[in-house]
């Protein structure tokens, strides 16, 4: 998405802010689910005009706790 500025997550650097495509590539699910999740609030997220941008971290913290068993 253009970001000078990357996160880490083990040896996969991201960027700040992903699109839902590139959520549902790093979820291994559809960019629709991921719409579908944005949309009921499950996973934050913020509608700039209309695309959704998730920011990374909001996006980790999704998915640390479904990781927990």
């Amino acid at each position: 998405m253009g970001s000078d500025v990357s996160l880490r997550v083990g040896d996969m650097p991201l960027p700040q802010l992903m699109s839902p495509d590139d959520a549902a590539e790093y979820l291994g699910v559809s960019a629709y689910t991921v719409r579908q999740r944005l949309k009921s609030g499950e996973i934050p997220g913020r509608k700039h005009g209309a695309r959704w941008l998730i920011r990374v971290v909001d996006l980790i913290h999704y998915v640390e706790p479904n990781n927990r068993a």
